[in-house]
């Protein structure tokens, strides 16, 4: 069962589209925009949903909006892996303790493509050993608005492909999705038994998400 319920949090409004399923725990993620998406057992309260919605909202809103994207190369700040940077022009592209010297557009996509690259590739190859994964993915950046990650499993090949817009969340933000992809290695489907490794991996998953 599926409902759509509107919520409105520090002055701004949000779509808060609930799916309802035989499930033991709340979970919540962010959509598109001023959307978040909740799956939640049925029978859940409506003050529980949108107690979660607050504590997700007061803690990840400011940095998955869009003014959080590349378009920050107009303004004067970036922030990555949650921690924000002064843009400074220059000659050269990169990254001190406190500042983020580029040369244009392109060139801050090129840096964050190869930083987000790296950092996806450490959590990664380090869960896959936690997790007891074999045959380690391939990893892939690109920078995609509708979606945080993909796995894809081959015959030949396994590949996640992560959105480089997740480089300027925080880092535990960032583990959960890496951690959300790997366990689609044993579980294709959202069900139960997906959640129930998440928790396993990640006890605080659902606050996480």
């Amino acid at each position: 069962m599926k409902k759509e319920e509107f919520f409105s949090y520090k002055g701004k409004d949000y779509v808060v589209q609930i799916t309802y399923k035989y499930a033991r725990c709340i979970y919540a993620r962010f959509g598109k925009e001023n959307i978040v998406k909740v799956t939640a057992p049925y029978r859940t309260s409506k003050s529980k949903i949108f107690d979660l919605v607050t504590r997700l909202l007061e803690k990840y809103s400011k940095k998955i909006s869009k003014s959080f994207q590349i378009k920050l190369v107009d303004e004067n700040y970036i922030y990555l892996l949650g921690k924000k940077y002064t843009l400074i022009k220059s000659n050269k592209t990169k990254l001190t303790d406190s500042f983020f010297y580029f040369r244009d557009k392109n060139s801050i996509k090129k840096y964050l493509k190869k930083f987000a690259y790296n950092v996806f590739l450490k959590l990664t190859r380090n869960y896959e050993e936690k997790m007891n994964i074999k045959k380690p993915y391939k990893i892939q950046i690109r920078f995609m608005k509708s979606k945080h990650g993909v796995n894809r499993i081959k015959e030949n090949e396994k590949r996640i492909t992560y959105s480089g817009y997740l480089i300027h969340l925080d880092l535990d933000v960032i583990e959960f999705i890496v951690v959300h992809e790997l366990c689609h290695e044993f579980h294709r489907d959202h069900k139960k038994g997906f959640y129930f490794l998440l928790n396993s991996i990640l006890p605080d998953a659902k606050i996480r998400n």
